[in-house]
């Protein structure tokens, strides 16, 4: 189905994701992690193709740790999610990625960020891209 969902409240933020792989009608996986924890208090949800998901997350993970070894700080995620949108904004020109993205992360507050394939780049209460965006349950509004 290729859905990832965020909501985020006063001192909570939670995520989720499907975990199934298809193309057209053949369903290739129902064990896929669409969600890669970022750090100790940072998650990403990234809902688009499976090999642009898994290169982007796999590069954010390894850049994100390169910084804090280097650094010895561990970055924030409002500085996480700057460093997603001016990567995502830098591959559009060049390789683009058929991903939008979920940040999830607990600073001082809980903070959601919505992140799409142009580099944009919206903190938000909550958010459904992906399929699931067409639903709007109740227990969201």
């Amino acid at each position: 189905m290729l859905s990832i969902v965020g909501l985020c409240g006063p001192d909570w933020v939670l995520i989720a994701a499907d975990s199934s792989v298809s193309s057209s009608i053949i369903c290739m996986s129902e064990e896929y992690d669409r969600i890669a924890e970022i750090g100790k208090h940072n998650a990403l949800a990234l809902a688009g193709e499976t090999g642009d998901a898994l290169q982007l997350s796999e590069y954010i993970i390894g850049n994100v740790a390169l910084y804090k070894f280097i650094n010895s700080v561990e970055l924030t995620t409002d500085a996480i999610s700057h460093y997603i949108r001016n990567e995502m904004a830098k591959a559009v020109r060049k390789n683009p990625y058929q991903v939008n993205m979920l940040l999830a992360g607990y600073d001082e507050k809980p903070s959601l960020y919505y992140l799409d394939y142009l580099g944009t780049r919206q903190k938000i209460p909550f958010g459904s891209p992906g399929l699931l965006r067409i639903f709007r349950p109740f227990s969201i509004r």
